[in-house]
């Protein structure tokens, strides 16, 4: 397939790929695997400490609506996915963007059909888990046994592929990087035929488009069509310990050449990965939280705690700026059990990547309690029902704070409908 690659997601991916996800145990499936114990009726034990911070109730649903997970595709024969419906419109799909005057972009949506939306196949190696991370976020979202709702249909919309690959002439769809705009313009595009509620993109750039004056307006227009589409995204902070308005609203100057060798000489990850933030992303790209308060109604961003609620190292977080805190909520994101590589196997992860689908989940269920919400307005009352009220809280790390469900099912939906 001839390919005029995303610039895009090239240039802002250098800064993802980590920042997509989390590390992980391997799979627990296999020879001399321990056989799980069952679990009495009603009682959750996958993931108890994190349902637990986030006040989720059992067998919540998330009837009539419908999450999409763009990411690297969803192993749906997993048998966490034993209760779920796998939406018609699943696939895969990627961009393809004409330049004009080497200024102007137009991003094409291009449907892989001889791709799907299951992971691609690798051998089984710890990079498995990285190809695995779609069917992982969707576990969290529908698992029967380690995600939270007990029903409900998912659009997996797998929009990897592999950066090794493009020579400038070719483009091999196979890999694990994310192409944000592919899902969302996938999202937006299906959205035509048949309603889709949220999406899910656990990815670090999945709330930034680039400048005018780099690209083009196609990305942001990718942002509108969704918020027009009445579609609700949540997306993940990103593992990188990034302070945001550090890097998108203060004066903060760049890395000295000897700061930035200093890092790379100590091979201290979070060092290299803030002043390659500070040189590349400011210049290059908008951050929807402070750049366009009225887009921003349409999204979310997570951030990872632990099941105590403290903020994890890796996570990036909103800093100082009230804006990006008015946008930014916390749920777990350490140590949870997920669906594994194997239809029957499980692992152990963390990052923001997976905390990110418990918001995701939170939301479809607000939503199918309450039909007459919009996403929009849905997204709002997960933020305003945030627990604030823990030791340690601070909306520099926090934003509005804890993803609670319980309270959030409990509001009065008058409030948000207009």
């Amino acid at each position: 397939m001839r390919n005029k690659l995303f610039s895009m997601t090239v240039m802002v991916t250098t800064l993802t790929l980590v920042g997509c996800g989390g590390g992980g145990g391997g799979d627990s499936a296999g020879s001399g695997a321990a056989s799980p114990q069952p679990e009495s009726p009603g009682i959750i034990t996958k993931n108890a400490n994190a349902r637990k911070l986030i006040n989720a109730p059992i067998n919540i649903t998330s009837k009539n609506v419908i999450i999409a997970v763009a990411d690297s595709g969803v192993n749906v024969d997993h048998k966490e996915f034993s209760e779920t419906f796998t939406d018609s419109r699943s696939g895969a799909y990627t961009t393809q963007t004409d330049y004009q005057l080497g200024i102007d972009a137009e991003m094409n949506l291009e449907r892989q059909y001889s791709d799907d939306h299951y992971p691609d196949a690798l051998p089984r190696t710890p990079l498995s888990l990285s190809f695995n991370h779609g069917t992982i976020v969707g576990s969290l979202i529908y698992g029967s046994g380690v995600g939270l709702l007990s029903d409900g249909t998912i659009l997996a919309l797998d929009v990897a592929y592999n950066n090794l690959s493009y020579d400038g002439q070719n483009f091999n769809p196979v890999g694990a990087i994310i192409d944000n705009f592919a899902g969302m313009l996938a999202a937006s595009n299906l959205a035509k035929i048949g309603h889709i509620d949220f999406i899910n993109i656990s990815s670090e750039s999945a709330t930034t488009y680039a400048k005018v004056d780099k690209l083009g307006p196609s990305q942001k227009d990718a942002f509108i069509a969704l918020a027009d589409s009445n579609i609700g995204l949540i997306a993940s902070a990103g593992n990188s310990a990034l302070n945001f308005t550090e890097i998108f609203v203060s004066n903060t100057p760049d890395c000295t050449d000897s700061e930035t060798s200093q890092a790379a000489a100590d091979n201290d990850f979070y060092a290299i990965r803030r002043c390659a933030a500070l040189a590349g992303l400011r210049d290059n790209v908008e951050f929807i939280p402070y750049k366009d308060p009225e887009l921003a109604k349409s999204l979310i961003i997570v951030g990872a705690v632990d099941n105590e609620g403290v903020l994890q190292e890796f996570s990036n977080r909103p800093g100082n700026d009230s804006l990006i805190q008015k946008r930014f909520i916390v749920a777990p994101g350490v140590n949870l059990e997920v669906a594994g590589v194997t239809t029957d196997g499980y692992a152990i992860v963390s990052g923001t990547s997976f905390a990110a689908p418990f918001v995701t989940a939170a939301a479809g269920a607000l939503k199918s309690k309450f039909s007459g919400l919009s996403s929009q307005a849905a997204l709002q009352a997960l933020l305003d029902t945030a627990n604030d009220k823990f030791d340690g809280y601070a909306p520099e790390l926090h934003g509005v704070g804890i993803l609670d469900i319980k309270k959030a099912l409990e509001i009065d939906p008058r409030g948000y409908i207009t």
